[in-house]
């Protein structure tokens, strides 16, 4: 067992190539051999990645490079930023994708950082200048990811997926209101054309202005009957997405609305009523119901360890569903914990 002398990693040097104590991936890179993305990232950026114990690099190798769906492209180390006085600082690890709405820096801590309280005073205003320009911020000691690596992944993955979701709600939401836009705009053209059309006048028609009064009039009340008449369609159409299977009579027995949470508390209901917002929070995301925060009807709450059983949360903003579930109550206002997708039944 050594250490590579070219990127510090730890292998296991068998003697079979004479006189080279690198590792075989940083090898391959000397010979011209395609190299593991991640090796190839650490060759690159090895100058900003200089440490006394090589915890920057085992960060890199324990934590980030097992992260499946993580690029190396994605990650800048000693990312450079300006306080809030405008002085220069520099991120341990930034992780940036503007596509997949990624930002996330990420700083490592050794007892070595605070000597002193004049350490400690410029480590806190560093952070607070952190969180003012990314909003967020994860810190991790040594020791945690030595001896915790599973938690710092998952923790990591977590966040990266959240943000991700909350790009593709987004989009979804701007997509939707543009369809919307479009099919009202349609239905006012076609509403338009019907009007014109029913009020042309006919060629046999005496240019007379009492004949044009007796003829005008009532082809004015159809006119009105019919744009009556086609919005009350439209206004079917466009909730047409009410109407959908009965439920069977054991849920019928659980149903309540929405508004009518408050009055369940510690009861095990099907809720029914329309999400009207995805929050996202630390801990994980809030399906609202009723009206958006703060006067929401009820809260549905996904925590960050079940985000994967609900992939595709954004599609239900807007429509109506109903949830089943135990109403508890939390600072005042009813919620219910959603631990599995089956938990979201069919539209009423």
């Amino acid at each position: 067992m050594g250490s590579c002398n070219n990127c510090g990693r730890s292998w296991n040097y068998d003697g079979s190539i004479e006189q080279d104590n690198r590792c075989f991936n940083c090898q391959k890179i000397k010979k011209n051999i395609t190299p593991d993305p991640w090796d190839l990232w650490i060759e690159v950026n090895k100058n900003k990645l200089i440490h006394p114990a090589n915890y920057e690099l085992l960060f890199v190798n324990k934590i980030l490079r097992k992260i499946s769906f993580l690029k190396p492209s994605d990650v800048y180390a000693q990312y450079h930023f300006q306080d809030s006085n405008g002085k220069n600082r520099y991120i341990d690890f930034y992780i940036k994708n503007e596509e997949f709405s990624y930002n996330l820096p990420i700083e490592l801590d050794g007892l070595w950082k605070v000597k002193n309280y004049q350490d400690f005073n410029d480590m806190m205003f560093r952070q607070n200048s952190l969180i003012q320009k990314f909003k967020i911020l994860l810190r991790y000691t040594n020791k945690q990811i030595q001896c915790n690596p599973h938690n710092t992944i998952e923790e990591i993955s977590n966040i990266l997926k959240m943000q991700k979701l909350k790009k593709e709600t987004e989009f979804l939401e701007i997509i939707t209101n543009n369809q919307q836009q479009m099919e009202y705009e349609k239905k006012i053209k076609e509403l338009e054309l019907k009007l014109k059309d029913n009020l042309k006048p006919s060629s046999k028609q005496v240019i007379n202005s009492k004949i044009k009064n007796t003829i005008y009039k009532p082809i004015f009340i159809v006119s009105l009957i019919v744009f009556i008449f086609v919005a009350y369609e439209i206004y079917l159409n466009i909730n047409s997405h009410l109407t959908s299977k009965s439920p069977n009579t054991e849920q019928v027995k659980l149903q309540i609305s929405s508004d009518n949470s408050y009055k369940n508390i510690g009861k095990k209901k099907t809720i029914c009523g329309k999400i009207s917002q995805i929050k996202f929070f630390t801990k994980g995301v809030y399906l609202n119901m009723g009206n958006i925060y703060p006067n929401q009807d009820i809260s549905f709450i996904v925590w960050t360890s079940n985000i994967d059983k609900f992939p595709s949360l954004e599609k239900f903003v807007g429509t109506n569903q109903c949830i089943y579930g135990k109403i508890i109550e939390h600072k005042g206002l009813p919620q219910v914990i959603l631990n599995s997708s089956k938990q979201i039944q069919s539209p009423y």
